[in-house]
């Protein structure tokens, strides 16, 4: 048990210290005082005279488990494979003791240099008090350290020549020595605007620079922020105040190579950031070369801090005046990147140009692996930024690149695929995708139906069937299925065109060179089928259809992907590929399971969930397996794997739980709108038997018989109420159903939809009738009272229609949607 206050509780008296590694004196006294109250020490100092006495080796034994508790796991760990107290005792006193000995005389020998250096100086800290003034402290601080022998700290025209011969230890070390006393003698505020600046005569600069003043005056210590030293100087920078900065300038004209902020910002960050050009231009016609290319805390130059503001005439100021901004990294990242990620359109197209530029003058290009390895991450990144119109020039100029990998693994392949799949779609584009791809399937077999082959019987039967696919043309020629933007599809293009004609890759050939081919190849075109890019699929195999027939480790062709992704409109296009039934057939996998085994486990959960509602999921998991065990020959629907299961099997065990929380999901469902149906049932009843107004004495028809919006009324009315109730009558069937796999497949899902269908046209009709109602009874006299009511009768439509609509045609277009799924079982040419 460990005690509050660090010490081992081991018995009830006893209390053991805990040695971490520090003050090792302090634990061996208390450790040995200890021992001798137990009557232990001879044993632990002497170890034990003979092994044949048993009581000896018994108190041997309890010291050293003593000594086992009193240290900590990492010091235990040590003196674990210690048999005796005495072996580990000394072990213990061999390394601890004598490391005490050395680290007391280091932190003597410490202290002694420190009182060297600072004892007896008496100097008064800068910024500690209200009346310390800059001339006064800094006299005294150069006296005493001319005293202490470090003049070299002194003289503030730093020098290359003085630069350099830091290097040499002296010298070093006495700057070391005068930086670190004039750091100690100023108050944290000012330490923050001088931290970390070498060498000593660096530090002056800046504190002169900060304490600037006229040689006649002694003002008082100048008033700082925690962020700048000079607010006013900051501000004017910052609000475009160009006089005002000029004038600060004329009086402190080191302040252009001076930090003015905690991040280390020179006034040339500050102006490029802010993006004041003027400003810029001022400080640059007095820094030179060196100081224009200085980098702020966040290792970022003036150019880095433009370009991602977007700032473009900023951007051409600095390069105009220093190209080598250019080729300068910031966490290794250019300008260029940073506009890029920032997604500043004209400033990359400018930056681009000036790097492609600087590039082909110093012709750096070919002589190293770092410039090619630069160039693909600026490629890699044209892409992800969406800037493919500059990735494909980039790409004309060093076509080689098309396979350099950037720093983090990737080519424009991978790039391209990642940035144009289906995963990034908008959710508009994912209702009018499967409309344009269900109406161009009628297009198709209406014409195939009217189209007789008269030479070939067999293939004229096949076409008068109307639910036999026509081959799918290429994404470029059917521009209507294309999900691509224009620009991405023309690199896309020129990316295929390479692989046909650059890199001739034969699938049987297992050279070194085609070995690394198929490699990249395969990694790409896996993963345009896990992310669903059918442009980059059909494009690729439109050039390289032999492609198709790739492997990847586990034997999977891209047939076999498509099915464990469940990307339904790849599966159609390898389909219309015509791949020989013998690859499919061929696959088997570590477990032994067949194409139609892949089928009937679980897909991906991010595949899964795009479709909405687990019996929705289910459904689809069902005619994904119904469709597979179509095109399969009949052996391999029983076939057993390792663990003796066929494919029915296993697909019943993986989708157990699917099937309880599709009928959970489906029950769930329906309580909620079977409630919201006999609500508006309700109203809309009761509306009936008691229509508006007064009726008339002789007949007991309603006085508003003769008005036009009573018409409105009745039909609002009717139809409110006859909906509502066909929904409740849906919903009702489903809730009665049995939830077998044919109820999924097709009962639940239509009734499900019919329901939600009803009971959204209700909804509308019972907003219409009480809008009709209003009218009725305010008539002609007031008709401005109308609009705030018909606008609030507006809202909840607008806001089922926006929540709940959007669901409801995902829904209608996964169930109802023409795809492959609607199509008959097709036969394969082997």
């Amino acid at each position: 048990m460990e005690h509050s206050d660090g010490m081992l509780q081991l018995q009830p008296q006893l209390l053991l210290p805990r040695f971490n590694g520090e003050k090792f004196q302090y634990w061996k006294t208390q450790m040995k005082a200890m021992f001798k109250s137990k009557d232990l020490w001879e044993i632990v100092e002497g170890g034990i005279p003979t092994k044949d006495n048993k009581q000896v080796q018994s108190k041997d034994s309890e010291a050293l488990f003593y000594i086992f508790r009193a240290v900590d796991e990492k010091i235990f760990s040590e003196i674990a494979i210690l048999s005796s107290a005495k072996e580990a005792w000394d072990r213990l006193e061999m390394k601890y003791e004598k490391a005490g000995q050395e680290s007391k005389e280091y932190e003597k020998s410490k202290e002694s240099e420190e009182s060297k250096i600072i004892k007896g100086a008496h100097l008064d800290v800068l910024g500690e008090a209200r009346n310390t003034n800059y001339l006064s402290w800094k006299t005294a601080m150069i006296k005493y350290l001319e005293e202490q022998g470090m003049e070299v700290s002194m003289n503030q025209q730093v020098s290359e020549g003085d630069l350099m011969a830091l290097n040499e230890s002296t010298m070093k070390k006495k700057n070391d020595e005068a930086i670190s006393i004039i750091y100690q003698h100023c108050n944290g505020m000012i330490q923050s605007f001088i931290k970390d600046l070498y060498p000593a005569k660096i530090v002056w600069r800046q504190l002169d620079v900060i304490f600037h003043h006229p040689e006649e005056a002694i003002p008082e210590l100048q008033k700082m922020t925690t962020y700048t030293w000079c607010q006013e100087f900051y501000n004017n920078i910052v609000g475009g105040k160009h006089k005002k900065v000029e004038s600060f300038l004329k009086e402190n004209e080191g302040v252009v190579a001076c930090r003015i902020t905690v991040c280390y910002d020179f006034p040339l960050h500050v102006a490029a950031r802010a993006g004041k050009l003027k400003i810029v231009k001022l400080l640059l016609g007095r820094m030179s070369s060196e100081e224009i290319m200085t980098r702020n805390g966040d290792l970022r130059t003036a150019l880095h801090l433009a370009a991602s503001s977007g700032h473009l005439k900023v951007v051409k100021a600095l390069v105009e005046k220093e190209r080598r901004l250019l080729l300068m990294q910031a966490h290794h990242s250019t300008s260029l990147h940073l506009a890029i990620r920032n997604r500043q359109k004209e400033v990359v197209k400018y930056l681009y140009h000036a790097d492609l530029e600087e590039e082909k003058t110093s012709a750096k290009y070919h002589e190293t692996t770092d410039r090619k390895k630069f160039w693909a991450n600026i490629l890699c990144n044209f892409i992800h930024g969406r800037f493919f119109d500059l990735a494909l020039d980039l790409l004309k100029s060093f076509p080689d690149l098309l396979l350099v990998e950037d720093a983090y693994g990737e080519t424009a392949i991978t790039a391209l695929i990642e940035c144009t799949s289906d995963e990034n779609k908008n959710w508009w584009k994912a209702i009018i995708t499967p409309i344009s791809t269900g109406i161009q399937d009628i297009k198709s077999r209406l014409s195939s139906s009217r189209k007789r082959d008269v030479e070939n019987p067999d293939n004229a039967d096949r076409q008068a069937n109307p639910f036999v696919p026509v081959p799918l043309k290429s994404a470029m020629q059917m521009k209507r299925l294309r999900l691509m933007p224009g620009s991405a599809f023309n690199l896309l293009r020129l990316i295929c065109q390479r692989v046909a004609t650059e890199m001739v890759i034969d699938v049987n050939n297992e050279g070194k060179k085609h070995r690394e081919m198929k490699a990249l190849m395969t990694k790409a075109l896996f993963l345009a089928v896990e992310k669903g890019n059918v442009d980059f699929i059909a494009e690729i195999l439109r050039y390289c259809p032999q492609l198709a027939r790739l492997k990847n480790e586990q034997h999977m062709t891209l047939f076999h992907a498509a099915i464990l992704n469940r990307q339904d409109r790849i599966f159609k296009l390898i389909l219309d590929l015509q791949v020989p039934l013998s690859i499919i057939y061929a696959y088997k996998e570590n477990q032994s399971n067949n194409t139609l085994h892949l089928v009937a486990m679980l897909p991906p959960k991010d595949r899964l969930n795009q479709i909405s509602g687990a019996a929705l999921q289910l459904r689809n998991e069902l005619i994904w397996f119904m469709k597979v065990q179509g095109i399969l020959p009949p052996n391999s629907h029983i076939e057993v794997n390792r663990d003796n299961k066929t494919p029915k099997m296993l697909f019943n065990e993986t989708h157990h739980e699917l099937f309880k929380d599709g009928e959970e999901w489906m029950k769930r469902t329906v309580d909620a709108c079977m409630v919201v149906a006999a609500l508006v049932a309700s109203v809309m009843l009761s509306a009936t038997l008691s229509l508006p107004g007064a009726t008339k004495n002789d007949t007991g028809i309603t006085i508003f018989i003769q008005h036009k919006i009573f018409y409105y009324f009745v039909v609002s009315n009717m139809v409110s109420l006859l909906f509502s109730s066909a929904s409740m009558i849906a919903f009702l069937s489903i809730y009665m159903s049995r939830f077998t796999e044919v109820d999924f497949l097709d009962t639940l899902p239509w009734m499900l939809c019919i329901g939600l269908l009803f009971l959204f046209i209700s909804i509308a009709a019972m907003m219409t009738t009480f809008v009709s109602t209003l009218l009725m009874v305010l008539r002609d006299e007031i008709k401005w009272a109308m609009i705030p009511p018909a606008s609030l009768a507006i809202l909840p439509i607008a806001i089922l229609s926006l929540r709940q609509l959007p669901i409801l045609l995902d829904m209608m277009l996964s169930t109802y949607s023409l795809s492959i799924f609607t199509q008959s079982r097709r036969q394969l040419n082997v």
